[in-house]
This record gives structure tokens, C-alpha cells and sequence, in this order.
């Protein structure tokens, strides 16, 4: 009997054990498909996410750009802009050539970019010519599916998980070209009787922005001088590609500006002519000029020497009338001139020279023998005629 009932227990025990383990893989099963569930909501949701991200949308655009981009519409627009120095044909070349040879790219445009609308500046190497503007479709909910339990969703959020109701996908609305964009311009500054042409046309009145810019080598002079040569600075702005500004001189041959001289680039040499007629007439001048500056004689008598190489009434006349002697004169002092060379000689424009010329002398003073070597830049009027000196600097 104790064995009977013995094993009734151990049967019961069995029979209960049994339906525990059942209830606990039931629920474990409940808890599977539940989880599961879950992690398929989670995974829905984690899936489209990526969708939500504008930068995909804006990189497909612009790989297909190259392609899809000129039609006959972008071809009229192109042939519609300025372009007074190149045919239609080349500009609708180069801007072709540049679309497909330069690097596109796109950078976002802050300043138009509103909530859920961006709008990118489409570039072509640096240079921006059109606009994308991507919004998000807000007429298609890619988590309208996603239904997760709050509970999930308060502990996502502890983990700095946010799940957001709504997530839209982004769309290209609008896109629009200003090939503008792409001009280069020129800024050169060139003597006012040049020409400069670009691509065989040459640049008219409407393209100069700053007028009567001196000479460097002539800046001393203008305020004495009426009619100096001055310079013009030309701006051309639409350039398509590249194009160099091309300088005829008034001559008509092509100048081209070395910007590691002076101005006196620019001035024309004098012929064989004026330029030994210059030398002679200022070697005369440079032997009177020392002989008065050395102080080797009576003042006056030195002033008359010069005078009558001086321009009347000129700068040059009163500044040596009002200093007549420096130094000490000894009218036994002896002068020796030894020459000069004329350096360099240049026609400044109407009938006006400028000269650099080297004199060398020797004085007897009451110091002692003195050697004297001077250079001086000189200004040359012809216009009358003959020859006088209207200005002279030591250099």
C-alpha cells in the first residue's frame, strides 16, 4: 500500500512538473513572438532611417548631372548670355567642356535653407552655376507601419534612441541654372593710346573703370605738365573659358607688360636722330651745370652759364635764381669737365623728352681736389622748336 501510494505521488509530481515546463515554454514562446515582433518594428524602423538623409538624394543627382544635364533649353540659355567677345558656338563649347571636364560638386546654400527644405549650390570646380532644391515628401510616412510599444520606446529613449512618429523621405522639387556663374574676367591696366583686344576684340570706353593713372617713372612731373602719357585700366567680366587680353602698342605690334619693370616700359626711344641730338645739347648742359653747382666761380656768373639752357620762368630757373652759391666760391679754383654719357633717352609725348644722363668733373676747392660724378633724370622740351631743360632730378 505504501508503495502504491508512493508511486501516485511521484506519478501527480510528474504530471505537475510537466505542465510547468509546458506553461514555461509557452510563455516563452509568447515572449519569443513578442520579441520578435518587437525587434521586426525596431528593424522597420531602422531600415528607412538612412531614407531620411538628404546627402544620397544630392550625390545621385549630381553623378547623373553630367549626363542629363544640356538640352536644348540649357543651350538656348547659354546662347542668351553676354558674350560680346566669343561667337555662340565657343561658349556653348566651353561650357559643355567645362560640365564635363571639371569637377561637379554641390555645397549647401545656408542662408536659403529652411526646415524641411535645403536648398545646395551646384559647382563646377569653384564656380557656382545652378541650384537643387531638395523637401522632404511629406505625402509618404516610411514609419506609418511601425507601431512600438510605448515601454519599448521610453527604454530606447533611455539609451538615447529617439523614435520620431514620422520620417519622410527627401525629393528633388526644383533645379535652375545660372551659367553666369561660370564667366572669369580680366583686370589689365595699360597705357591709354594701347589697344587691348580680347579674342580678336578690342576692348571699347565701356570697359575702362579708371582713367589718367600716372606713369610711375613720370609722377613728379604731372602737376608741371599738361599732356603727360597716362595709363587707362580696362575690366572685361564675361569671359566663358580662358582667354588673355591681347596689347598692341601704337604702333600696332603686340606689347606685352612686364610686371617686374617701371613704367618707363611703356615710352618709346628716341631714333638716332634725336638721340644724338639729345646727348650733344646735354652734355653742354651737364658742363655748365656742374661748373655752376661746384662753386668754382662767381655766382652770377655760374647761374649765366645754365640760364641759357633753362626753360623761362620754369621751376627749375627759380629754384637756382634763389640759391645762387653752395659752398665757397674761389675764383682761382680750377674746374675740369670731363664728359658725359646719355644713359638713356625716351619721347614722353608731345614734343617732351626725358633723359638719363652721367656728367663727370673735377674741382679744386679749398678742401682739395674734388672728383664729381652726378646722374640725373631730365626732362627735355622740344616743343618749341629747339631744346630747353624743364626739370631735372639727381638719381
Amino acid at each position: 500500500m505504501a508503495k502504491a501510494r508512493k508511486k501516485k505521488r511521484n506519478i501527480a509530481a510528474g504530471i505537475g512538473t510537466a505542465f510547468y515546463v509546458i506553461i514555461l515554454i509557452a510563455l516563452i514562446l509568447v515572449m519569443a513572438v513578442i520579441g520578435l515582433r518587437i525587434l521586426r518594428q525596431v528593424w522597420a524602423y531602422a531600415s528607412v532611417y538612412d531614407l531620411t538623409d538628404p546627402g544620397p538624394v544630392i550625390e545621385e543627382y549630381i553623378s547623373g548631372l553630367r549626363e542629363t544635364l544640356w538640352d536644348d533649353s540649357i543651350a538656348s540659355t547659354v546662347a542668351a548670355m553676354p558674350h560680346p567677345v566669343q561667337t555662340d558656338e565657343e561658349v556653348s563649347t566651353l561650357v559643355r567642356e567645362m560640365l564635363t571636364q571639371d569637377e561637379l560638386t554641390y555645397q549647401l546654400n545656408q542662408t536659403k535653407t529652411r526646415g524641411n527644405r535645403r536648398v545646395y549650390s551646384i559647382l563646377c570646380g569653384e564656380n557656382a552655376f545652378g541650384e537643387v532644391v531638395l523637401e522632404e515628401d511629406t505625402s509618404r510616412n516610411l514609419v506609418a507601419n511601425v507601431n512600438l510599444p510605448d515601454q519599448i520606446v521610453g527604454i530606447l529613449a533611455r539609451i538615447g534612441v529617439a523614435i520620431q512618429p514620422e520620417l519622410y523621405p527627401w525629393r528633388v522639387t526644383d533645379t535652375s541654372y545660372d551659367f553666369s556663374g561660370l564667366y572669369s574676367g580680366i583686370r589689365i591696366t595699360a597705357p591709354a593710346s594701347f589697344r587691348v583686344t580680347l579674342n580678336g576684340v578690342e576692348l571699347g570706353e565701356q570697359y575702362i573703370i579708371e582713367r589718367d593713372i600716372h606713369y610711375d617713372v613720370l609722377d613728379a612731373y604731372y602737376y608741371r605738365y599738361d599732356n603727360l602719357p597716362t595709363k587707362v585700366t580696362y575690366e572685361f567680366n564675361h569671359i566663358m573659358g580662358n582667354l588673355s587680353p591681347v596689347i598692341y602698342d601704337e604702333s600696332g605690334n603686340v606689347f606685352v607688360i612686364d610686371p617686374e619693370k617701371d613704367d618707363s616700359q611703356f615710352l618709346q626711344p628716341v631714333d638716332e636722330w634725336t638721340w644724338s641730338t639729345l646727348a650733344d645739347y646735354l652734355d653742354g648742359f651737364a658742363d655748365a651745370y656742374l661748373h655752376y653747382s661746384a662753386g668754382t666761380m662767381e655766382a652770377m656768373a655760374g647761374l649765366n652759364l645754365v640760364l641759357p639752357y633753362l626753360e623761362s620762368g620754369s621751376e627749375l630757373e627759380s629754384k637756382l635764381r634763389q640759391v645762387l652759391l653752395i659752398g665757397d666760391y674761389s675764383h682761382n679754383s680750377y674746374y675740369q669737365y670731363y664728359g658725359s654719357t646719355l644713359n638713356n633717352a625716351v619721347s614722353i609725348g608731345n614734343g617732351f623728352y626725358m633723359a638719363e644722363i652721367t656728367a663727370n668733373a673735377s674741382a679744386v676747392q679749398p678742401v682739395g681736389t674734388v672728383e664729381i660724378t652726378r646722374t640725373f633724370r631730365i626732362i627735355v622740351d622740344a616743343s618749341g622748336g629747339g631744346m630747353v631743360v624743364a626739370a631735372i632730378d639727381d638719381l
